[in-house]
């Protein structure tokens, strides 16, 4: 499986289902989850995603 590394630049939330602007090197990304600051803590500003 191909990964790719990135930074959450930005989120926007609705009741249940947060949309994320991730930052890489390849691009912006965006990606919907079914969770919300309040229930998942890996939706932070600057966090980074890698694998």
């Amino acid at each position: 499986m191909n990964t790719v590394e990135g930074i959450l630049e930005s989120f926007v939330t609705a009741d249940t289902i947060s949309n994320l602007k991730i930052k890489t090197e390849l691009g912006e990304f965006y990606c919907l989850v079914l969770e919300t600051p309040q229930t998942a803590d890996y939706i932070k500003v600057g966090k980074k995603y890698e694998k």
